[in-house]
């Protein structure tokens, strides 16, 4: 076979060049196999190899040519991720309502849960919208720690007991909501998030039983943790939060800092610049600032009021006696340090409700309403009792109650006999619930209020229970004080003396301050 022949003159190598230029410049192999170019042998134009060029796909034929059309496209974007929102948002309501229309099971309104208990129960039953979590702590006789949760009217979350750990389902939690951290070492606090609802879960740490109560009016989920008379109650720590570093690496040559941003060689300064900065928290309210200080917050509630006289007798009338009391009760108090709330201070009438709302709404620790008892014609009895809201304890507390009781007549527009039906209705309820959550507090409260009385001269009579109206809403140690009769002439004229108030006044602010020390 004969030797290729070499280009060697400048014009063929030129023109094999321009050959071997145009072959190169399709990115792309040869078709149906040809054979590679063989720049040996002569390129005629029917020997040229055929390429195939590549395709380029436009992806948007149509390019933005000035600001109108720029302008025009952000409008259609955002008013495509507008429907895209507003489909997202209302799958979400749609979920959201088909959470609240889900059945709910009742809950029983007392249960009981000991720290060895294990319930077998799973969580299914979210209900109610936490709005705000009150937390309080009593260390009298009894060592106890509650937490209220208020919620919305028909709110039945599950609540049940695993490894020690007491788990209440709500729905949700309202976005302004307060008291979600546990103010208390005594109890871990957590709120699980999720997209059931909102798990609450208290760790009471050596409890010896915990009680979960709902009450009504407004509706409230409150949780008694009980722990042993020699247990400390004590306050969370509120520590503040180190202080963040920002570390910012650069190329740049290093500069010089001035000593006051450098916290490696902090520069020498007196004590007044390098003592740090404590956290200042600001009461949003008085009750907050009392929880502040650790100031006990006592209401007093002195009974009836204006167009309401209460009972009347031997030229006495009830509602000016429980003014004055009260009223003496508050200096007492407020000079020993104690912040007091008056339901009134003045001849003004309030309801039954309103006066406990007051004593749940400034978080109190305790709840005193003040009166003065009265009999029936032809019977005389005199002396000072104490009364707590439980089953009654004979059928004078249970007449009592009911005349009370008949101050609801003007709040909701009742005659009486429908008032005294209300009545019997509260004793059943009493009934089947064996307990209420604050009898054994409000119990130990009366019985420090009785010795304190007995030991300041006064004729205490009894400690008693009936169902009375005005202490069933209040969240925290209720009692109600009668203080003597209007139908015994003797006592009658004694109650009017300011001296006899101020005895009165002195005695039962040493129970209580024997009680909450």
């Amino acid at each position: 076979m004969a030797a290729a022949k070499v280009p060697d003159t400048p014009e063929e190598i030129d023109l094999r060049l321009k050959e071997l230029d145009e072959a190169l410049r399709f990115d792309s192999l040869p078709k149906n196999n040809a054979p590679i170019l063989d720049l040996s042998k002569p390129v005629t134009d029917s020997a040229k190899p055929e390429f195939s060029e590549p395709v380029v796909e436009t992806v948007n034929p149509q390019p933005v040519q000035n600001i109108d059309d720029i302008d025009a496209r952000l409008k259609q974007i955002d008013a495509e991720n507008k429907t895209q929102a507003e489909i997202r948002k209302a799958e979400q309501e749609k979920a959201e309502q088909a959470r609240k229309n889900r059945p709910v099971k009742p809950q029983p309104r007392l249960k009981t849960f000991k720290p060895e208990d294990s319930s077998s129960e799973k969580p299914e039953f979210f209900s109610g919208t936490i709005q705000v979590i009150r937390w309080t702590a009593s260390e009298g006789t009894s060592r106890k720690i509650k937490a209220v949760v208020e919620t919305d009217d028909n709110a039945e979350p599950q609540v049940y007991i695993s490894e020690g750990k007491i788990h209440a389902l709500f729905a949700e939690v309202a976005p302004n909501a307060e008291g979600l951290e546990s103010p208390y070492q005594n109890i871990g606090f957590v709120i699980n998030r999720t997209s059931e609802g909102a798990e609450l879960v208290f760790t009471p740490t050596g409890f010896t039983k915990a009680e979960k109560m709902v009450l009504n009016n407004p509706r409230r989920i409150a949780f008694d943790f009980t722990f042993p008379d020699d247990a400390e109650i004590a306050d969370s720590e509120q520590k503040s939060p180190p202080a963040q570093q920002a570390s910012v690496q650069t190329s740049e040559p290093k500069q010089e800092i001035p000593a006051m941003f450098e916290p490696e060689t902090p520069r020498r300064r007196s004590p007044a610049v390098t003592t740090p900065p404590s956290t200042i928290t600001i009461p949003t309210s008085p009750a907050a600032a009392a929880r502040l200080t650790g100031r006990k917050t006592v209401v007093i509630d002195p009974g009836h009021g204006g167009k309401d006289p209460g009972a009347s007798d031997n030229g006495v009338i009830e509602k000016n006696i429980n003014l004055g009391v009260g009223l003496a009760l508050e200096r007492v108090l407020s000079e020993r340090g104690y912040r007091v709330v008056m339901t009134r201070n003045t001849d003004v009438y309030l309801t039954l409700q309103e006066r406990t709302d007051i004593a749940n709404r400034e978080e109190a620790d305790l709840f005193v309403s003040v009166h003065v008892n009265a009999l029936p014609k032809k019977r005389s009895l005199a002396g000072f009792e104490i009364y707590i809201m439980a089953l009654p304890t004979d059928k004078d507390a249970m007449e009592l109650a009911k005349t009370e009781n008949r101050e609801y007549v003007e709040g909701k527009g009742m005659d009486v006999a429908n008032v005294d039906r209300r009545t019997e209705m509260l004793l059943r309820i009493l009934g089947d619930m064996q307990q209420n959550n604050k009898i054994s507090e409000s119990t130990d409260f009366a019985a420090a209020l009785y010795n304190a009385g007995a030991v300041n001269g006064l004729p205490m009579r009894r400690i008693a229970q009936a169902p009375f109206f005005v202490l069933r809403g209040a969240g925290m140690p209720a009692v109600l004080l009668e203080i003597g009769f209007l139908t015994n002439a003797e006592e009658a004229q004694m109650l009017v003396n300011p001296n006899y108030q101020q005895k009165i006044a002195q005695a039962m602010a040493a129970g209580i301050v024997n009680y909450l020390k």
